[in-house]
């Protein structure tokens, strides 16, 4: 149906489920999101994750700085929209 279709996914998260964590076995998400778009034929899918975002501000600012920072280019123009 939509094969052929690039899928870039962002997400933000309180936990860390990187691979190479304790949690990783945890990460349903994004096993989830890749089994349903694959049912439909999207197999090109990329996860840009907002990882450790707890009730701490700092620590909510530094996941964010990461978060930008690994980003691909078409989105470099939502650091100023967050900033707004």
């Amino acid at each position: 149906m939509a094969g052929g279709k690039k899928v870039v996914v962002a997400s933000a998260r309180g936990g860390v489920y990187a691979p190479g964590t304790p949690q990783a076995d945890l990460d349903f998400h994004e096993r989830y999101i890749r089994t349903l778009l694959g049912f439909i034929g999207v197999e090109d899918v990329t996860f840009r994750h907002r990882r450790g975002v707890g009730p701490q501000p700092e620590r909510r600012q530094a996941s964010l700085d990461a978060a930008l920072a690994s980003a691909p280019a078409p989105f470099a123009g939502f650091a100023d929209a967050l900033a707004a």
